[in-house]
């Protein structure tokens, strides 16, 4: 397996981009888009008190923000399945929808950390990882978004700046 590389010259006489030839191990593979969760997200963490907090509290707290979150990016049609409650509404949505939540919980769990897993929600989503194999690359994404919350917390690495509610613009008052 040898990769070709070819240097040439474009009639206006400038050097063109090296060509490589294409093989299997060389091959770019496609990225996965149009998830729901990849636009700018608030981040939970920075919205509760983590002074004197309990089990209890992270667990309504997350839960809370979580569903929130979720509700806000479902379609039209499970919002209003959501919003109307009752037993067993979760079963009701649609598959699209849960993924949605499982990115949402994955994204949270990278600025959140192991505090993310103490709501009932997470727990309900683990559980379903879990059991089938098509959703270990969950899991897997699950464990090194806390792998990530970690080195955040030990100051190792920065956290994300996508929260839209905790960055004000600068504002200048007007020299008249």
């Amino acid at each position: 397996m040898a990769i070709e590389i070819r240097n040439s010259v474009t009639p206006n006489g400038s050097a063109a981009k090296p060509k490589t030839q294409n093989s299997p191990h060389n091959a770019v593979k496609p990225r996965k888009r149009g998830r729901s969760t990849v636009d700018p997200m608030p981040q939970i963490i920075a919205r509760v008190s983590q002074k004197n907090t309990n089990e209890a509290h992270w667990n309504r707290h997350f839960s809370e923000r979580l569903v929130s979150l979720w509700i806000e990016r479902m379609s039209l049609a499970d919002r209003k399945i959501a919003m109307a409650g009752g037993l067993g509404w979760v079963s009701q949505i649609s598959p699209e929808s849960i993924r949605v939540f499982d990115e949402l919980i994955i994204r949270q769990a990278g600025t959140a950390g192991w505090r993310i897993g103490l709501s009932e929600w997470v727990h309900w989503r683990l559980s379903e990882w879990e059991q089938t194999p098509e959703h270990l690359p969950q899991l897997r994404r699950y464990y090194h978004a806390l792998i990530q919350a970690a080195r955040i917390f030990q100051r190792s690495k920065k956290p994300p700046l996508d929260d839209p509610g905790l960055y004000v613009p600068k504002w200048r008052p007007s020299m008249s």
